[in-house]
């Protein structure tokens, strides 16, 4: 593949992320992310660019975030621009996502164009996936998505080209971007080597992503005597018993609405992989895109697959998915007579210019609805407990991220994600860290005595879509009522747990 045609799908990528970014904007808009959770990677990069550590609240090594590379990514932005403004910060992460989206459509066409050894396939490759809006929002969303796909393209060319120690750094990255990405690419590795390894390719793939997991290990038994990120714990449903129905769930309910998987004909595509002489290099990038796929849901349950908030933890995969589309229209096309042997492809390609002309629209109002749900409920309950606690305000809180960036409180992470003490320590825990307010979701906590709390800010969205859960648009700051002492109250919903709340305190009081 030529710089030309590089330069071409790069276009069009930049292009269709702009038309993501600007056509479902409304005037005034707020800028931000469409996940409470990218505020979480925003609380950790600001503390990484202030503390030097990884922590949630102050001071406090924590394991809240599973992808600690892009978490990096967030510091450097906040300690380049966090001496200006949020805006600034928010814009920086937007860019650096957005670049990783255009370098991942680059390279992908590029080993499409050299697995097939057809040009064609490559340029091919490269639109699908540049005119892919859900991929354009992954690179928007202020999450790890865009260079998480990034890394895993790389790794795969790195292993298909032989260059070993490559690779082996390329793997241990993509490992640090998202766990998952260590299933396939051990399973690459394998495929790659083709037979018993020697000890220096062992070494040159092995070494880096076992030390690099090491050193995440690490870490983890530091900050919670825990082996792995305290996410793992609270968010997995491993099953392989379910997982044949979460892949028919992935399959027709996330990633047939993603252009180049848009309708389910472009499946058919992966046949031309298995066309004689079938190589074990050629089925690299399925194998990583399916490793990928299957570890993701091995792991974690499909809950909402009509929401960008589940899709995003799939995107990944659809660079390599894409790639071995292109590879194998290409095969079939060289079984087919002369004038049609690049039907597969314009086939491809097809789809995907109608899904893009399907998509992009209400794919960017989504994305921008979204945006606007988040920022008039957490947003907004971060910048309320700002505005109206004192600064020693203790806040426990159901969605942590906004909350926590904007509040500049202390928080009590009810979900136990960044404060697994909370469940692993409950009475310990609870005892030493009592809270003076409550910014909680009634959808999914209540206290079982309704009386126990006073509600003193009520925030709503409308024309919810950041879930399928429309009671999730209603989040309250609550406290207990004028009392002389810390007061246990019980709550039930998606867990049970307790709370040791102190007297609510209006702002200009200690």
């Amino acid at each position: 593949m030529n710089k030309r045609d590089n330069i071409l799908v790069t276009v069009l990528a930049t292009v269709v992320t702009g038309a993501v970014l600007l056509v479902g904007r409304q005037p005034g808009a707020a800028t931000g992310f469409p996940l409470d959770d990218a505020w979480i990677h925003m609380v950790y990069g600001r503390s990484l660019a202030i503390e030097g550590l990884l922590a949630y609240n102050p001071g406090v090594p924590a394991t809240g975030c599973t992808a600690p590379l892009w978490t990096l990514v967030v510091g450097a932005m906040h300690a380049l621009l966090g001496r200006f403004s949020i805006e600034y910060v928010v814009g920086g992460v937007m860019v650096c996502g957005a670049l990783c989206h255009l370098a991942m459509v680059g390279y992908a066409a590029d080993f499409a164009a050299r697995v097939s050894d057809s040009r064609a396939a490559g340029l091919v490759a490269g639109a699908l996936l540049a005119l892919s809006a859900p991929l354009a929002v992954g690179g928007l969303c202020g999450m790890e998505v865009p260079l998480c796909g990034l890394l895993l393209v790389l790794a795969v060319r790195a292993l298909w080209r032989e260059r070993w120690g490559r690779a082996g750094i390329l793997l241990a990255l993509a490992g640090a971007a998202r766990p998952e990405a260590a299933i396939p690419g051990l399973l690459c590795a394998v495929l790659a080597v083709r037979g018993r390894p020697t000890m220096r390719q062992t070494i040159l793939l092995a070494g880096p992503p076992l030390l690099l997991a090491g050193l995440i290990v690490g870490y983890d038994l530091h900050a919670t005597g825990r082996l792995l990120p305290a996410t793992f714990y609270f968010k997995q449903e491993s099953s392989f018993a379910d997982l044949p129905g979460r892949l028919l769930t992935a399959v027709t309910a996330m990633l047939n609405r993603v252009p180049p998987l848009w309708g389910y004909a472009g499946w058919l595509a992966l046949v031309g992989c298995f066309l004689r002489p079938v190589s074990s290099r050629r089925l690299l990038p399925l194998a990583g895109g399916l490793g990928f796929l299957l570890a993701n849901l091995y792991v974690a349950r499909p809950l909402d697959p009509d929401a960008f908030y589940h899709l995003r933890y799939v995107l990944p995969a659809v660079p390599l998915l894409t790639i071995a589309l292109a590879v194998g229209a290409a095969r079939l096309g060289e079984a087919l007579p002369g004038r049609v042997a690049r039907l597969p492809l314009l086939v491809l390609l097809t789809m995907a210019l109608l899904g893009a002309a399907f998509t992009i629209a209400p794919t960017s109002s989504r994305y921008h609805n979204d945006v606007r749900n988040i920022q008039e409920v957490q947003v907004a309950m971060g910048l309320w407990l700002d505005a109206n606690t004192p600064a020693d305000t203790q806040v426990a809180a159901t969605d942590a991220g906004a909350v926590r960036y904007f509040g500049q409180r202390p928080v009590v992470d009810l979900m136990g994600l960044n404060t697994p003490e909370f469940y692993w320590e409950r009475d310990t825990y609870v005892a030493a860290h009592p809270v003076d307010a409550l910014a909680i979701m009634p959808a999914w906590v209540q206290p079982l005595d309704p009386s126990a709390l006073h509600i003193h800010a009520t925030m709503r969205t409308r024309d919810y879509t950041v879930t399928s859960y429309p009671a999730m648009a209603r989040q309250v700051i609550a406290g207990v009522p004028a009392v002389d002492e810390a007061v246990r109250v019980e709550f039930r919903g998606l867990r049970r747990f307790h709370l040791d709340v102190r007297p609510w305190r209006p702002i200009g009081t200690h």
